[in-house]
């Protein structure tokens, strides 16, 4: 009770279905969100937060005409809401139509209708990086990869990565999508091989990228048992 609690909770909540996720439990994941957005009740303002992550998990997962019926609705929900703020105190988060856009791109070209994704992608790379004094956004990059793994486009995946490699001294997050031994849910060993071709990344991985040695791959896994995780 009280809107910092139920922020709190809504986070730990979101955070456990990311784990599922992570764990190769896609189906648990949907079921959580859908479960934990109920027990908030009708008219949370912080419904919102597991709609628009389950739009995301389906798209990924390839049920695409799902994801965009889920996502234009949130979408058109959340833009009508400009005089009732929505989240932590009282807040948007800055730049929330990025994700709302991805999530778009995706299914629009999982669909077929490529010049629709096409421009719901050109939105996300012309937004510029917003920022916010309280809340931790997430930088565009971030928001372009997981757009280029939705859509398995490597090239973009790679130009991601390698633009990250020349800015950060140790190649930042990204870095971590290309280690052999990762266990991701929905991340196909292929796709990464692919990536790893791109010429424009294999000059900057040159000297800089080493595979985890095996007592730091349980670590990389989030100590999922390897049983429970997807290859």
């Amino acid at each position: 009770k009280g809107g910092w609690a139920v922020s709190e909770w809504t986070m730990l909540s979101l955070r456990l279905a990311s784990l599922r996720q992570l764990a190769g439990d896609g189906a648990g994941a949907l079921a959580a969100m859908s479960r934990d957005e109920a027990a908030l009740g009708k008219g949370s303002d912080y419904a919102v937060n597991f709609r628009v992550n389950r739009a995301a998990y389906l798209a990924e997962a390839g049920r695409h005409a799902e994801a965009l019926a889920l996502v234009e609705a949130v979408r058109a929900a959340y833009q009508a809401a400009e005089d009732q703020p929505i989240g932590a105190g009282g807040e948007k988060v800055p730049g929330s139509d990025r994700h709302f856009q991805w999530i778009r791109a995706c299914a629009l070209k999982g669909l077929g209708r490529e010049a629709e994704g096409a421009a719901a992608a050109a939105a996300i790379f012309a937004a510029e990086q917003p920022t916010d004094e309280y809340l931790v956004v997430d930088s565009n990059a971030l928001i372009r990869l997981r757009l280029a793994r939705c859509t398995g486009d490597a090239a973009m995946a790679a130009r991601e990565i390698a633009a990250d490699a020349r800015r950060l001294p140790i190649g930042g997050s990204p870095f971590l999508l290309l280690q052999p031994a990762l266990r991701l849910g929905g991340f196909d060993p292929a796709f990464r091989r692919r990536i790893l071709e791109h010429p424009e990344l294999a000059a900057e991985l040159r000297g800089r990228f080493r595979e985890l040695p095996p007592e730091l791959v349980p670590a990389l896994n989030h100590w999922h048992p390897p049983e429970t995780a997807t290859p």
